[in-house]
């Protein structure tokens, strides 16, 4: 996918297209729907996935983007499968900070199963800090968002905080179906495509068995979780305070 890079001021990195849409997709809708300028990149076309290929899931992300509501989505074309933390990497990636200058980032949570899901979050949490170095070798002004946090896409037990996204859970479900090549659907059922843990019918109620969870953590329908090294400065103790949140017996 060719994308013109602009700056938007929240980023959100996935290794694969849908990764953003699985673990954070109602907080983009979100961020969206409050005015906030805000852009998707995703590191691999996810050629190697055992359904589909990259041109059908850059395809995808496409449409998925349209709903997502973002200002754009550009994907790195790094290699599927061999991410890692190296310079050639890393510069590419400092080099989309540089250029995007957002004020913050999403990563995935940097203990994963997907050995990709770990490296997309190591080569960033590297980039944010050596993009902000002013004798790091690039022809781009040096810059580093304020804060990084990483969404969940496996286990999430102990999140920094959750996002209520009960208003947004339609728009995330029409996000992650334009995904047809890689979850359950009754055309792809129909033409034989290699069965996978994504394409099970179980494994989007599952996903929406934990969203549900983390909504009732905090007294909502539906919520999405999130990690943060940095601990989050109140300045007022009042904000805290939603007048929704009400313990009922």
């Amino acid at each position: 996918m060719k994308t013109e890079l602009k700056q938007a001021e929240i980023l959100f990195i996935g290794a694969h297209p849908d990764d953003v849409e699985l673990g954070c997709g109602g907080t983009i809708i979100k961020a969206v729907e409050k005015g906030h300028n805000v852009a998707i990149v995703d590191m691999t076309a996810g050629e190697m996935g055992t359904r589909g290929s990259g041109e059908i899931r850059l395809k995808e992300s496409a449409e998925a983007a349209k709903i997502l509501g973002v200002s754009f989505r550009h994907c790195m074309h790094l290699p599927d499968t061999k991410l890692k933390v190296c310079d050639e990497f890393e510069r590419a990636a400092v080099d989309i900070l540089r250029i995007i200058r957002p004020r913050i980032i999403f990563t995935p949570y940097p203990a994963a199963t997907h050995p990709d899901h770990v490296a997309a979050s190591e080569i960033f949490a590297s980039a944010w800090y050596k993009a902000g170095f002013g004798k790091y070798e690039s022809p781009l002004p040096r810059f580093r968002p304020a804060r990084v946090i990483n969404y969940y896409l496996g286990q999430s037990d102990n999140p920094s905080f959750v996002v209520d996204i009960s208003a947004q859970i339609d728009k995330r479900r029409a996000a992650i179906a334009c995904y047809a090549s890689q979850f359950f659907n009754t055309e792809a059922k129909e033409q034989k495509l290699p069965e996978t843990r994504l394409s099970s019918p179980g494994f989007s109620d599952a996903l929406e068995v934990k969203l549900r969870y983390f909504g009732q953590r905090i007294l909502k329908t539906f919520g999405e979780p999130f990690f943060m090294n940095q601990l989050p400065e109140i300045e007022d103790p009042a904000a805290l305070t939603d007048p929704n949140w009400i313990f009922k017996e």
